[in-house]
């Protein structure tokens, strides 16, 4: 009976081991050299996937890469006057005991270079940081998606890179603007922490602003923080 018993405990043990998982992602913004967004239909996503059996098997990265790009190119390819702007790539590396899996996903928006953008200038103080079709990036410069909605619940719905709608918190992202909220880009400000007293703004969320400060380059702090602002950025 005992026998039985530790042959189930260990038979339960070994199934878990080989269905655990972990999971690491990196992305990188390739380039970000168009500043307005773009409807869903003009982005372009890509994926490939590589599994590996202890290290060994799959396709090397840089056909993974080749392989991304290419089933972007087919499932938006370029019309008449159209380029590829805001490219993004994020790989993702999920590890199990005896294999792994390496995922490369590209995204990018689709431009027609020939008509002038129809949204509107983000070169004024706004209360409106995203517009349908926006990219998002968490604090990492992570891609998490393509951005559809405000919620009433302090959640955004989005559309990841695989093409699912979700739901995630507001305070999950950020986004690089000359201003927002009635602050600036590069503005020195100080504010109530148990850490930091200023820093300067590196990038704009809905209730959050992600400060440079001298002990963390990634400082998250809330706008009701901020007790004053510091000498406006000088226009060169």
């Amino acid at each position: 009976m005992q026998i039985n018993v530790f042959k189930s405990l260990f038979f339960l043990l070994a199934s878990f081991s080989l269905v655990s998982c972990a999971v690491v992602h990196r992305g990188h913004i390739v380039s970000l050299d168009y500043g307005q967004p773009v409807p869903i239909e003009d982005q372009a996503i890509g994926t490939a996937s590589a599994r590996y059996f202890w290290g060994f098997g799959g396709n090397g990265t840089d056909i993974l890469l080749k392989n991304a790009k290419d089933n972007m190119i087919k499932n938006r390819p370029l019309h008449a006057n159209e380029v590829y702007k805001n490219i993004n790539l994020n790989v993702s590396h999920a590890f199990y005991p005896l294999f792994s899996k390496v995922t490369y996903t590209i995204t990018a928006d689709v431009i027609d270079v020939t008509q002038d953008p129809s949204y509107p200038d983000r070169t004024e103080f706004t209360s409106e940081l995203y517009a349908f079709g926006d990219s998002l990036f968490n604090y990492k410069k992570e891609f998490l998606g393509f951005f559809i909605e405000r919620q009433a619940n302090a959640k955004v719905k989005l559309q990841t890179p695989k093409g699912v709608i979700k739901l995630i918190s507001e305070n999950d992202f950020y986004k690089v603007l000359p201003v927002f909220n009635n602050y600036q880009m590069g503005q020195e400000i100080s504010f109530e922490s148990d850490y930091f007293s200023k820093g300067t703004i590196k990038a704009f969320g809905y209730n959050r602003v992600l400060v440079d400060t001298e002990g963390d380059a990634d400082f998250e702090i809330e706008y009701t923080a901020i007790t004053n602002e510091a000498e406006q950025p000088k226009e060169e």
